[in-house]
């Protein structure tokens, strides 16, 4: 399987930018003594979240989420024989807003100071274990769901 992406219009750094990053420091990560991957996204690449939150435009941002959804899973897959571990992580916002437009939705959002969002994605990369390897991940661990 190639891991192949053909060069495109500008602005297309959103879609193709998981694999480029990875492939250009494959080398390097190989040599690593840790081999766990973790790709920060958005809900806004999952079909659930979008239905239940009702979000109907940014279709071309949403679409380059989902292909970096795609491609870390792609590379999961890969390179799992290699003791790899790759996961997306769900990346919590801190805007206040979006909250409260989400929560009008019935959907919850956990908002999260900058500091207190890293520091939990800390502790679940720390705690990574083999069979994470190709999950969405939630901000408190296990898989991502609505």
């Amino acid at each position: 399987m190639s891991m192949h992406v053909a060069r495109r219009a500008p602005g297309t750094v959103l879609e193709s930018g998981v694999v480029h990053s990875v492939v250009a420091f494959l080398p390097l990560l190989r040599a690593a003594p840790t081999k766990k991957i973790v790709v920060v996204n958005t809900a806004g690449a999952d079909l659930g979240f979008i239905r239940a939150a009702a979000i109907a435009d940014a279709a071309a941002y949403g679409m380059t989420k989902a292909a970096a959804l795609i491609a870390t899973t792609k590379w999961a897959v890969k390179l799992q024989d290699e003791g790899f571990m790759f996961v997306m992580r769900a990346l919590i916002s801190s805007a206040t807003w979006a909250g409260e437009v989400l929560s009008k939705k019935g959907v919850s959002l956990t908002i999260q100071t900058p500091k207190e969002s890293v520091s939990a994605q800390l502790e679940v990369v720390d705690s990574l274990k083999p069979f994470d390897n190709g999950l969405f991940l939630a901000y408190t661990g296990g898989e991502y769901r609505v």
